[in-house]
C-alpha cells in the first residue's frame, strides 16, 4: 500500500472517497464472530440512535497520521475500547457532521473550524449499544495539540496511517461479551488491540486508501 506525503495523500483519498464504498464486504473481514446472529435477531422496532465519529488524518513529518482515544472503564459495552472520537447526535447538531466535530472538540480539543471534511464511510450498526455509527473523514493540515477530556477519554494515540496498513498489526483474540466467548480480530496499535466496530471501520477506511 503506497502511502504519500501528507498534501498527495490528502488529494488522493478525497478523491477515491467519491468512488462507491466498500462497506459491508470492507466491514466483514474485521467483523467478530458474533455479528451475524446479533444482526439476525435484532429488534427492528426499536429505534436505533445517530452517531458521528471523525477520523481525523493530520501530518507528522509531512506523513499522514490518525488518532485514536482510549475510553475509560465504566459498566458498560464500549468500556476501555480504543475508538476514534465520536460520539452521540445531540439536539444542538444541525447534521452528523456537526456531530462528529463537536465531540471530537470535546474529546480530543481539536478546532473544528482548521478540520476540511472530505467524505465519509459507509454507515455502521452497533448492535450491543443499538447505534448507527457514521464516520467522517478530515483532514487538518498540522499537527494538533491534543487536548483529552478527563472523564471521556484515558488516553491519545496518534498513529501512522503507513503503520495502520501493515498487515503483520492484524490478529485474532476471544474476547468475552456479554456471556460469551466470541472471536475478535483486531489491529495492534501501539499494544492496544483495536476491535469490533472501530476496526470494521479501519479496514473500510484502509481498502479505500489502497484503490488504484
Amino acid at each position: 500500500m503506497p502511502i504519500f506525503m501528507f498534501k498527495k495523500f490528502i488529494e488522493t483519498l478525497e478523491e477515491n472517497l467519491k468512488k462507491k464504498l466498500p462497506g459491508i464486504s470492507a466491514h466483514k473481514k474485521m467483523s467478530p464472530s458474533n455479528r451475524n446472529s446479533q444482526l439476525k435477531f435484532l429488534n427492528k422496532d426499536v429505534n436505533t440512535v445517530d452517531s458521528g465519529i471523525l477520523i481525523l488524518i493530520f501530518p507528522i513529518n509531512n506523513l499522514p497520521h490518525t488518532v485514536f482515544i482510549k475510553r475509560p472503564e465504566y459498566n458498560g459495552p464500549h468500556s476501555g475500547q480504543i475508538s476514534f472520537p465520536g460520539g452521540k447526535i445531540e439536539n444542538i447538531d444541525n447534521n452528523i457532521t456537526e456531530t462528529a466535530l463537536r465531540e471530537a472538540q470535546e474529546e480530543i480539543g481539536i478546532k473544528p473550524n482548521d478540520v476540511k471534511i472530505i467524505g465519509q464511510l459507509s454507515k455502521l450498526y452497533i448492535p450491543v449499544s443499538n447505534i448507527n455509527v457514521f464516520p467522517k473523514v478530515g483532514y487538518i493540515s498540522y499537527k494538533p495539540n491534543f487536548i483529552p477530556d478527563k472523564q471521556e477519554v484515558t488516553e491519545i494515540i496518534p498513529f501512522s496511517i503507513k503503520e495502520l496498513s501493515n498487515k503483520n498489526i492484524i490478529d485474532t483474540e476471544q474476547v468475552s461479551l456479554q456471556g460469551r466467548i466470541i472471536d475478535a480480530p483486531f489491529y495492534n496499535v501501539n499494544g492496544h488491540h483495536v476491535w469490533g466496530a472501530t476496526a470494521m471501520i479501519i479496514n473500510e477506511f484502509l481498502e479505500i486508501v489502497d484503490r488504484r
